[in-house]
């Protein structure tokens, strides 16, 4: 059993299962801080982070009864452990997010569970957490949050869940729209800066002069600028910067 899989057997037995009959009636607040750094350190693989993280979180959340935390912190489990490999820990971290009583967040382990599951060896259990992923034929409901989910996935550059949702919504028998090109998407912060001034009429010694850069250096960052946008001159920049202005 790995580290991780002991702190989880052992805060399951202690207090995580306590909390659940309050966790039904109680309010699903805002989920803390430590919770979104326990979803960083699985996401990147950190297993001391994420052990201390997660322990420290179910026993904090199960104290007050806050199901949902606990829930984020198996399903957040979850997402480590089938990462690392370890499918046996994810199943057992899964399964038990599926099983909370809080619906919403008990789904998303759903997948987690169905790839756990079927590498550990247990097919039964993936084709039952995959029934409940399974399309209901509800095009149209199913359309509309795939589209918005398309277009704010990809305008926060999250490319790779954008391209899940897009090939959900062309299962629904919609092409996923392109987004126009934005000045800013490929552009550094420095990069964005120097072309917003030159957008607006600034010369290369003013902007260096206002950067506390070189002209050479400003020059440097321009011509990258126009090589990442496709275009060879400032009037270039200043139309494509009119047509559509970047935050």
């Amino acid at each position: 059993m790995s580290p991780i899989a002991a702190i989880a057997a052992r805060s399951a037995r202690s207090s995580c299962w306590s909390g659940w009959p309050e966790a039904i009636g109680s309010r699903s607040g805002a989920v803390p801080l430590r919770h979104a750094q326990l979803f960083l350190a699985a996401w990147r693989g950190d297993e001391a982070e994420t052990a201390a993280l997660y322990e420290a979180s179910v026993e904090e959340a199960a104290g007050r009864g806050a199901g949902t935390e606990v829930t984020l912190a198996h399903y957040t489990l979850a997402v480590l452990e089938n990462g690392r490999g370890d499918h046996a820990a994810a199943q057992v971290a899964a399964a038990r997010a599926c099983d909370s009583h809080e619906l919403v967040h008990a789904d998303r382990a759903l997948p987690e569970l169905v790839e756990a599951a079927a590498r550990a060896g247990h097919p039964g259990d993936a084709a039952a957490a995959l029934d409940r992923l399974r399309r209901e034929g509800r095009r149209q409901d199913a359309r509309d949050q795939l589209r918005t989910a398309h277009d704010q996935l990809s305008a926060m550059g999250a490319k790779a869940f954008a391209a899940r949702a897009a090939r959900e919504l062309r299962a629904t028998g919609e092409h996923p729209r392109r987004r126009s090109a934005r000045t800013s998407d490929a552009l550094t912060a420095q990069e964005t800066h120097i072309a917003r001034l030159v957008a607006t009429g600034a010369t290369n010694p003013e902007i260096a002069a206002q950067m506390f850069l070189s002209p050479r250096t400003i020059e440097t960052h321009l011509r990258n600028v126009f090589r990442k946008l496709g275009i060879r001159s400032r009037r270039q920049l200043r139309d494509l910067w009119a047509a559509d202005p970047s935050p």
